[in-house]
């Protein structure tokens, strides 16, 4: 099915809610260690194929493959079981928490002292550390609580957890949304610097299309639920993406 370079292809991908069609006939495949921006107006289709891609819902028909396995995801779980992680928009962290603890969270880690178990706190905090010096994030504090970090530093320490399963895809929805114009140029530096280090392939929804296509090696845009351009950014302008997008 899948291209020798591809670590993700879908193939006729179709889905209807009554008598609305969400997504008819969506293919396309991205290169391994690609990033590609997903775009398109409200109502053009990215929320509900992202989650098709995530798990969260099936699609009526098509085919999806994932580094040559064609896979048939019935929940989120089984996506992250096939190599599919994804950042939401509003991550999952706990305001109150250390960064380290939202880094840890659900995954604690423990040293034996004789019968006993204890909170493994130093060495969480020192892998936290490491973890996000890799890609050049220095200015996020593990002891720091997360309440006090801005937008984009919240974003960094979402997307940092969620490629600590080692995924295959990496799929972030909207993670510029509602940030300052510094911690946006952060984001996006950080995510370069994570597909540079990780080689994980990645895509990225957005509507911050002179960012994103500056980021992005291939674009896909939808309108009323198909594709309407699949290529590369550097042969659009903002204005051209803005017209296909309409």
């Amino acid at each position: 099915m899948m291209e020798s370079d591809s670590i993700l292809e879908l193939r006729d991908i179709h889905k209807t809610y009554d008598s609305v069609t969400a997504l008819n006939s969506i293919s396309f495949h991205l290169k391994k260690g690609d990033i590609m921006g997903l775009v398109g107006d409200n109502g053009a289709g990215k929320s509900t194929l992202l989650k098709i891609l995530n798990g969260y819902i099936s699609p009526d028909s098509g085919k999806i493959g994932l580094d040559g396995v064609i896979l048939q995801m019935r929940s989120p779980s089984e996506a992250r079981d096939a190599g599919i992680s994804m950042t939401y928009q509003h991550p999952a962290i706990v305001p109150n928490g250390y960064v380290w603890e939202n880094f840890f969270l659900g995954r604690e880690q423990a040293q034996a002292l004789g019968p006993i178990r204890k909170l493994d706190k130093a060495g969480m905090i020192a892998e936290t550390k490491k973890k996000l010096h890799r890609y050049d994030v220095t200015s996020i504090d593990p002891n720091a609580h997360v309440h006090d970090l801005d937008g984009g530093e919240k974003q960094i320490l979402a997307i940092t957890r969620s490629i600590e399963s080692n995924p295959k895809l990496l799929l972030l929805d909207e993670p510029m949304t509602e940030i300052a114009v510094t911690a946006k140029d952060n984001v996006t530096r950080f995510v370069r610097k994570l597909n540079e280090e990780t080689g994980t392939s990645i895509i990225i929804v957005s509507h911050d299309l002179e960012i994103l296509k500056n980021l992005v090696d291939k674009l896909l845009i939808l309108a009323n639920g198909a594709v309407v351009y699949d290529g590369n950014p550097d042969d659009l302008e903002v204005t051209d993406i803005v017209e296909y997008m309409l």
